[in-house]
């Protein structure tokens, strides 16, 4: 059964709780060669803690900062990645 929360669409009984619960802006990171570089100039123009930060796959392990979000379409490499990030945070 489709769901659609201020244009956010999913599909399931309901949204998940963490829809619609989120205000501002979101500074999503891919494993691009690049990241850290456009990171480095997007925090001349926003510093970190004015943005939510999302990871995509296992840049979230490198990240040594906050993060609200992390996604991936590879959950079997998420333990892992989990356990790099704790064990080096």
């Amino acid at each position: 059964m489709p769901w659609n929360v201020n244009n956010v669409q999913g599909w399931g009984d309901k949204p998940p709780p963490c829809v619609n619960t989120y205000k501002g802006r979101l500074v999503i990171m891919g494993g691009a060669r690049c990241v850290w570089n456009d990171l480095a100039a997007l925090e001349k123009i926003l510093p970190k803690e004015k943005a939510h930060h999302m990871a995509v796959n296992d840049i979230g392990q490198y990240w040594h900062h906050e993060l609200t979000h992390w996604a991936t379409l590879h959950p079997g490499y998420m333990r892992g990645w989990r356990a790099f990030r704790y064990g080096h945070g």
